[in-house]
């Protein structure tokens, strides 16, 4: 079997899946018998199950079980900030916005299946998650429903509080376990928001930059260059585009320079040019491209004002953003939204 970097679901959090849905009494060896696994390989430390295996488990312990809610089971045993390095990024930082962002940018590292985008507004942040390559329907929305229970159980978490007031806007409609989510505490829920699969996590500005208890500014720093490392590594395989798109996605109201990318693999912005180059797009038009598209989606996907969307994506005002959009699409913002 091939390496887990293919997963949407990792073999630690199916195995502590599988192990949670033992204590409710559903035996979960026939799923693994079908798809050619046992117990014993997921327990294994350096387990690598490929995407389709773990798909096999999944749809057939829904099967056999005919439960709609194991998607929600996971999210309530995964443990996102004890994933490795970085987890360490939650738990170093100085407030739930720093930590949030700096793992949106480094995820993939978690699972390359699904991206994540943190967006700063004034009056809330905005965590969006969606997925990063073709999935089935039905194992997107699990991991989709996965993460968006998981999520929100970091933010208690790592904000010591019973109960967060944050909205969570969900791609699919309600399902039949729908009651489930009234054990997010302090959650609003709201299905059917929007045709492709993805939800938004909105959190209070003030609730997002509330100093966290546990900040590290030194463990964060270091956390940081390891994910810096491991994901150069990772994506090493892809193009250049492929990567400096992956980066350029991954961050909101400041898009990195041709010059900081570079650093970050270690050379200099000339040598990160001629790659791109070689490869037909330079970074302008790269950045250009990526910077319109995010724009679409928070123009057609939220109700952001058109200074809090200017502010997302890095303009200076709302007025700059109008241009540049209107330069592209041959309409301003407003008109494009009511169209």
């Amino acid at each position: 079997m091939q390496s887990t970097s293919n997963s949407q679901v990792s073999p630690r959090y199916l195995r502590a899946l599988i192990h949670h849905l033992a204590e409710q009494g559903l035996d979960a060896q026939a799923s693994l018998d079908a798809a050619g696994m046992s117990l014993a390989m997921l327990e294994h430390p350096d387990a690598h199950i490929d995407r389709e295996h773990i798909t096999l488990v999944m749809r057939d312990l829904a099967q056999r079980s005919g439960r709609t809610d194991l998607g929600f089971e996971l999210g309530m045993v995964m443990n996102i900030v004890t994933a490795d390095v970085v987890g360490q990024l939650l738990l170093s930082a100085a407030t739930l916005a720093e930590g949030l962002r700096r793992m949106a940018a480094y995820f993939p590292l978690l699972t390359p299946s699904f991206r994540v985008q943190y967006t700063v507004g004034p009056a809330s942040h905005i965590l969006d998650c969606q997925p990063s390559r073709p999935l089935p329907y039905d194992m997107a929305l699990q991991g989709l429903e996965s993460m968006a229970v998981a999520f929100h159980r970091v933010v208690l978490f790592l904000l010591q509080t019973p109960t967060a007031p944050t909205r969570l806007d969900l791609s699919w409609a309600a399902p039949p376990h729908a009651a489930r989510y009234r054990t997010l505490k302090g959650a609003k829920v709201h299905f059917g928001q929007g045709a492709a699969p993805r939800f938004l996590m909105q959190i209070p500005a003030e609730l997002a930059v509330t100093p966290l208890s546990m900040t590290n500014p030194l463990a964060l720093m270091e956390a940081e260059h390891t994910c810096q490392r491991r994901l150069a590594a990772m994506l090493a395989e892809r193009s250049w585009r492929e990567w400096v798109q992956h980066m350029l996605r991954t961050v909101n109201g400041h898009f990195p320079s041709q010059g900081e990318l570079a650093a970050l693999m270690g050379f200099s912005a000339r040598t990160l040019a001629r790659h791109l180059e070689a490869e037909g797009e330079p970074y302008r038009v790269l950045a250009k491209r990526v910077r319109h598209e995010h724009a679409l989606e928070l123009l057609t996907t939220t109700s952001m004002s058109l200074a809090e969307i200017a502010q997302a994506l890095g303009y200076s005002d709302a007025a700059n953003f109008g241009r540049a959009f209107k330069a592209i699409v041959g309409i301003n913002p407003g008109e494009y939204r009511r169209a």
